[in-house]
C-alpha cells in the first residue's frame, strides 16, 4: 500500500525567546507491506520553532499487529533530521495500543521515547479520523 499526505502541528499559546512559532508542516510519503511501514516525512515550515530548520526530515519504520478484531499492537523506530542545526539529529521510538471504530475513528495510546539527554519519556494519547 502507499499513503501520501500533510500534517500540520497546531501548537497554542506562546513560545521561548530565540524560537519561531512552534506549529509546523509536513508532507509525508508512505509505504505499506503487510504488518511493516515505511514513511518519509519532510517540513516545509520551520520544524517545532527551530530557526531555519524548513527541509528537516525524518524516516519512520512501523510495525502493527492485530491481536483482537480492532485492537493492534504497535511499534516505531526512526530518525529526525534537524537541517541546519548541527547535533540536532535523533532517533526516537515507541510502543502503544490502538482501536479501531467503524466510524473512521482511531483512538491509540503510546508510550515514546529518544536518544537526546534529559527526560524525554512521554505517554501519548491521540484520536485520529480517516477520511
Amino acid at each position: 500500500s502507499y499513503d501520501v499526505g500533510a500534517i500540520y502541528y497546531w501548537y497554542p499559546g506562546d513560545y521561548p525567546a530565540g524560537f519561531n512559532d512552534a506549529d509546523t508542516a509536513e508532507v509525508y510519503f508512505g509505504l505499506g507491506w503487510e504488518f511493516l511501514s515505511l514513511k518519509y516525512s519532510y517540513a516545509i515550515t520551520d520544524l517545532f520553532g527551530i530557526p531555519d530548520s524548513d527541509g528537516s526530515g525524518a524516516l519512520d519504520l512501523g510495525a502493527s499487529y492485530e491481536f483482537a478484531p480492532s485492537w493492534s499492537l504497535d511499534a516505531a523506530v526512526g530518525k529526525q533530521w534537524v537541517q541546519n542545526l548541527d547535533g540536532a539529529d535523533y532517533a526516537y521510538w515507541k510502543v502503544g495500543v490502538g482501536k479501531a471504530f467503524d466510524s473512521g475513528f482511531d483512538i491509540a495510546v503510546a508510550y515514546n521515547d529518544n536518544d537526546l539527554i534529559g527526560p524525554d519519556e512521554t505517554i501519548t494519547v491521540a484520536v485520529t479520523k480517516s477520511f
